[in-house]
């Protein structure tokens, strides 16, 4: 049996009826499996889609700011 993937996505925290917050309670989702890269293939995904992004970004000339 191969042991379970959890990948944290966030955090929440709830509030005393003081309006103080309790400690911070990470929350979790389960992957169905990883790829060599150690990612999920939707992290993959979303993170090769950002590079092409800043890629195109990084090509374009630069503007000139008026001061």
């Amino acid at each position: 049996m191969e042991p379970k993937i959890y990948i944290q996505v966030g955090v929440t925290a709830l509030r005393t009826p003081t309006g103080k917050h309790y400690p911070a309670i990470p929350l979790y989702i389960e992957a169905n499996k990883l790829n060599a890269s150690g990612l999920t293939p939707a992290e993959e995904n979303l993170l090769h889609g950002f590079a092409e992004f800043v890629l195109e970004e990084y090509d374009k000339p630069l503007k000139k700011q008026e001061v």
